[in-house]
């Protein structure tokens, strides 16, 4: 009777083990799966169909259209929250990366690493949300500049950003980056034309300028030239 009851307990204690065992085994698996289930977007909602007026799928919730300049945000239906916005991107040899990512951390206040503002200090990238390795991120920045990778956003639209999107959300980018932006230059000022001299239409200073010695035209040329045009582009972050 004993040793019956001993190799039962013992039995007992053996099942007990494997019940725990399988119950790791379990959460493991789920804590692998998660993540993957969670791509697959809401579910009853087609992820695979392409978001109306953008190149990106309904699995995203963030849209970057690299060759339009242009993101949106969209919503766990598929149908645009906010969008389009006008953006920057990285130029030549500091290109935005292509591809489809995960939204990895925010930083509301964010200062860059590499970049430094007029006045010495490292560059203010508000209301950053990182995607991408090598601190690729969404942020408020200039619009009349390329980047040095990351998407500049207007103030209203980089804080709708950094308020929407969640850790885990996917970030979709599409089209090459631009080997350079039609606003390289001040937008709002563009840059004019040199003017074709007319051999025939001399102005009444030019043709007084033929009597004058030579030395005195040099000093009217100098003195008629425009003062350069100042750079007015601060810098930024990234």
């Amino acid at each position: 009777m004993g040793r019956h009851g001993g190799v039962g307990v013992r039995r007992g204690v053996i099942a007990s083990r494997v019940a725990v065992i399988a119950g790791v085994l379990v959460v493991a698996v789920f804590a692998v799966a998660g993540p993957a289930l969670a791509d697959q977007g809401t579910p009853g909602v087609d992820n695979t169909r392409l978001v109306k007026g953008t190149p990106c799928t309904a699995a995203a919730r963030a849209c970057v259209d690299i060759k339009g300049q242009k993101a949106w945000l969209i919503d766990k239906d598929g149908n645009i929250s906010r969008g389009p916005m006008k953006i920057t991107t990285g130029g030549p040899g500091q290109e935005t990366p292509v591809g489809t990512f995960k939204v990895q951390w925010k930083d509301r206040n964010h200062k860059s690493a590499e970049s430094l503002d007029p006045k010495g200090q490292p560059a203010a990238m508000p209301y950053s949300v990182f995607f991408a390795e090598g601190g690729v991120a969404f942020h408020g920045g200039s619009l009349r500049r390329e980047s040095a990778g990351c998407v500049h956003l207007g103030d209203a639209d980089a804080i709708a950003f950094f308020d929407t999107l969640q850790l885990g959300d996917q970030v979709q980018v599409y089209g090459p980056a631009p080997k350079q932006l039609a606003s390289k230059s001040t937008p709002d000022k563009p840059d004019a034309k040199p003017a074709t001299a007319k051999p025939e239409a001399k102005s009444a200073e030019d043709k007084a300028d033929r009597g004058r010695p030579a030395g005195a035209r040099a000093e009217n040329a100098v003195a008629s030239r425009p003062a350069a045009v100042p750079n007015l582009t601060s810098a930024g972050g990234r």
